[in-house]
């Protein structure tokens, strides 16, 4: 799936963190990869793809919505797909990979 219409890049993504018009930073990794992972983009939510169904509750309303993984961009695309089908505004992290650069703030998991 290659859906970049849809992404969102990672300076982008970095330079609005705390404002208004934040978005919703979701982490995408399937639960066993998110058990084992030691760290998470700061002021990301951990959703399941396997549950992307149940955002339309359990996430704000009337935000955009960033999904990104740490293994790959299919996950994400595919979340991101789900939840604009789901009529959410809903984008995807560009690049295959999260790492602190671009003003992306990496954190230990507790």
């Amino acid at each position: 799936m290659d859906d970049r219409q849809n992404s969102i890049s990672r300076h982008d993504l970095g330079a609005r963190p705390g404002s208004e018009t934040a978005p919703i930073i979701a982490d995408a990794r399937r639960d066993a990869d998110f058990a084992s992972a030691r760290t998470l983009v700061a002021d990301a939510l951990h959703r399941s793809p396997d549950v992307v169904e149940q955002c339309r509750t359990d996430l704000p309303g009337g935000r955009q919505v960033v999904s990104y993984c740490f293994h790959g961009r299919e996950v994400s695309q595919g979340v991101a797909a789900a939840r604009r089908l789901m009529a959410m505004e809903a984008n995807f992290l560009e690049g295959d990979s999260v790492t602190s650069s671009d003003r992306i703030e990496i954190v230990p998991l507790p």
